[in-house]
């Protein structure tokens, strides 16, 4: 069996279903310009290790643990490129889908405003004593 939702629910849904979407276009670049910037970090630590062996064991865990912090902050943005960028792919031009997701916003908030009519040609027909 389906669950049921209320156009409440509904456009509860939708609507953060929009503003996942915006969060993901406005960080995708950042998530791609940090993954870069730690490959260029993970190559300096490499190079330090190549060039200037630590020789002390304080040196040695500071280096180590420098690779750590600089690869597991790479790993957290390299997920969310790889787990992100197919729907971002898949909806790159969002425009008719916002549009849509904007007029039921609008419609909404008209029909939460209660509901108006204004006759154009049987005026008669909305006066209290219609004869």
């Amino acid at each position: 069996m389906n669950k049921e939702f209320t156009n409440e629910e509904l456009i509860e849904i939708i609507v953060k279903f929009k503003e996942a979407i915006l969060y993901i276009r406005n960080n995708k670049n950042i998530w791609y310009g940090e993954v870069g910037r730690l490959d260029k970090a993970l190559s300096d630590i490499r190079h330090c290790a190549e060039f200037n062996y630590p020789n002390t064991p304080e040196d040695r865990d500071y280096l180590l643990k420098l690779l750590n912090t600089v690869s597991t902050s790479r790993r957290v943005f390299r997920d969310k490129q790889d787990l992100f960028v197919n729907v971002h792919n898949a909806i790159e031009d969002t425009r008719p889908l916002f549009e849509a997701i904007d007029s039921m916003v609008y419609k909404k908030n008209l029909m939460d405003k209660g509901r108006v009519y204004n006759p154009r040609e049987l005026t008669s027909l909305f006066k209290k004593n219609h004869k």
